[in-house]
């Protein structure tokens, strides 16, 4: 599940710092922990563990189905009743108390896990591979096996620490939600060398209100024009 890229606003590549606002010292928003599991008093799953419900298609990893609502009318973007080579199927392995389905995605072709079991709250999610509709923490793998990202979410909203990493195992992407004025975003190249240290205002239209972008030889970058060129590099990577 799960638009599985960093959602870069498009404010991160426009590089306009006028009329930005400072953030206000509202609470800071707590990732959400996930539960544990609900089993019967003989201690098995309420659901089949080897349950397939659904499968995607590649482009799915691309799609964003809940940009304006939080409930689907229909399947979303590349789900599929049948196989699809070199896409996705998701396991449904069990329910909780509250009513979440707990889930896992593999991999078509190789039947790795593309996921470690996670938490959807909403029946028609369990048709959509965007991750905005999971409930908690989130961990998703490349085919290789290394960690591709890490990512809170809570009502359709992302919060606290979220991380994304190239397929070496470098960091890429590291950004915290501190509150609704406020997201601190750090950029990495697959180099390892730090690339920008941004503090973006989510409730003024995602604006950049302060920064610091450097080269891939670890030199910092005061043109306005060559920052934008270095944050679109980036951003077309993602």
């Amino acid at each position: 599940m799960y638009q599985r890229k960093p959602l870069f606003s498009a404010s991160l590549v426009s590089f306009i710092l006028i009329g930005c606002t400072h953030p206000s010292n509202t609470a800071q928003q707590k990732p959400l922990e996930r539960k544990t599991l609900e089993v019967n008093k003989h201690g098995n799953h309420q659901q089949n563990e080897q349950s397939i419900i659904a499968y995607f298609a590649p482009e799915a990893a691309e799609s964003s189905d809940f940009e304006q609502s939080t409930q689907l009318h229909t399947a979303g973007e590349g789900y599929s009743e049948v196989p699809v080579k070199n896409g996705y199927y998701r396991k449904l392995l069990d329910r909780d108390q509250n009513g979440r389905y707990l889930v896992q995605d593999f991999f078509q072709n190789s039947h790795k896990k593309q996921t470690d079991p996670y938490w959807i709250k909403e029946v028609s999610a369990l048709k959509s591979f965007d991750g905005i509709s999971s409930d908690g923490i989130m961990v998703a793998y490349y085919e290789n096996g290394n960690i591709h990202l890490k990512h809170h979410y809570k009502d359709f909203k992302k919060v606290g620490k979220n991380e994304y990493y190239y397929q070496n195992g470098q960091i890429a992407f590291a950004e915290d939600v501190v509150n609704d004025e406020l997201i601190l975003q750090k950029i990495w190249y697959e180099n390892g060398k730090l690339a920008a240290d941004l503090k973006i205002n989510p409730s003024d239209n995602h604006c950049i209100f302060d920064s610091k972008v450097w080269d891939k030889n670890g030199h910092l970058v005061t043109d306005n024009e060559k920052i934008d060129s270095i944050l679109k590099k980036l951003n077309s990577y993602f």
